[in-house]
């Protein structure tokens, strides 16, 4: 098998170029370790990407 260094750019935006966002409902006794995951994930795409595809927003 022959492998190369490639750079493989996949177009996550909106077809608007808007932010995707995202609603967090927050329930009693909800579990941090999941929650804090789910947002980290979409903060390290912000920043990796240059620009913010993402957007969230809490609720209780």
């Amino acid at each position: 098998m022959n492998f190369r260094d490639e750079k493989v750019v996949i177009d996550i935006a909106a077809p608007d170029n808007s932010p995707r966002r995202f609603a967090f409902l927050l329930m009693k006794d909800f579990t941090l370790l999941s929650f804090a995951s789910a947002v980290d994930a979409l903060r390290i795409a912000n920043r990796m990407s240059d620009k913010t595809i993402y957007s969230w927003l809490f609720r209780t």
